[in-house]
């Protein structure tokens, strides 16, 4: 009999191990913390093509070293839905309008450097550290809109998700000549806490991680910010120091987007939670009979 405990036990513990684990893309919900809902069936958040990045240090026209850890600050407002639509979005606040942005502060190791010749070269990196903050944003929060230009507005409203980076990822960046290139990133975040369900909630369960991916280029074109993260919240600690961009900095414009997952069982997973339930009811039918 402790033995045949030992197996229950051990399938339900793998089932909901893998539970826990276990990804699924979600449908979001977006409302206005007060019981309103301002869009529902997102699949997707479009972000603003003229997203701003930074890499401290980065030495415009420098080729980067392999083994090297680039500090990576972004921003961004969030200008669309896959899915539905919401006409608030980035109204202005005096008419009920409302925003959500996302910041992230990323160090990225560079994992290759490809020397072409005249200066070009492709390199390649991996995630290391960092997270992102999703902020609400709407007159009863009290913050600023958005403006890529100055920078402000962007860490200003109510943090309603934080997420840590998973290690790994990827992003690549081909540079031609010296001051101009294009590049992509696709990376991955866990939750840390919880994300506020009166402002995002998904009925596939809980939010457990924000997918990002994006387009970059260099030079900036309509992405020239002059500093990063340049507000205080006014319901949270300044989780993000405003930095000012200076001139051993490159400036990027980042073009991204966010998917998010829920902790939904797999098909695998039911099949070891049945195994364990299927036994405990057999265990209690062996003791009624005995």
């Amino acid at each position: 009999m402790i033995r045949c405990n030992k197996l229950v036990q051990g399938l339900l513990a793998a089932g909901l191990a893998t539970a826990l684990s276990s990804g699924a893309f979600a449908s979001i919900t977006v409302k206005d913390g007060v019981g309103g809902t301002l869009a529902s069936g997102v699949t997707e958040f479009d972000e603003n093509s003229a997203g701003s990045g930074v890499i401290i240090g980065g030495g415009p026209g420098t080729p980067p070293v392999v083994g090297q850890i680039q500090d990576l600050l972004y921003q961004s407002n969030v200008v669309g839905f896959t899915g539905s639509s919401s006409s608030g979005l980035n109204n202005s606040f005096a008419s009920g309008g409302y925003e959500l942005t996302l910041v992230a502060h990323l160090q990225l190791k560079v994992t290759s450097v490809n020397m072409l010749g005249g200066g070009a070269f492709v390199a390649t990196f991996s995630a290391v550290a960092g997270n992102a903050g999703l902020y609400f944003d709407n007159t009863a929060q009290g913050g600023m809109k958005s403006d890529t230009a100055s920078g402000n507005g962007f860490d200003d409203g109510r943090l309603i998700g934080m997420f840590n980076v998973l290690p790994g990822g990827v992003s690549a960046f081909y540079s031609p000549n010296p001051g101009t290139g294009i590049g992509t990133a696709a990376f991955d975040f866990q939750t840390v806490g919880m994300v506020d369900s009166n402002y995002l909630s998904s009925t596939t369960g809980a939010i457990t991680g924000i997918n990002f991916t994006s387009n970059q280029s260099l030079p900036p074109g309509t992405s020239l910010a002059t500093s990063f993260h340049n507000n205080t919240p006014n319901n949270w600690s300044d989780l993000y120091p405003t930095y000012v961009v200076g001139q051993n900095d490159v400036l990027l414009k980042v073009d991204g987007s966010n998917t998010f997952t829920t902790a939904v069982p797999e098909p695998s997973t039911y099949s070891l939670l049945l195994a364990g339930i299927g036994a405990l009811g057999f265990l209690a039918r062996r003791r009624r009979a005995d």
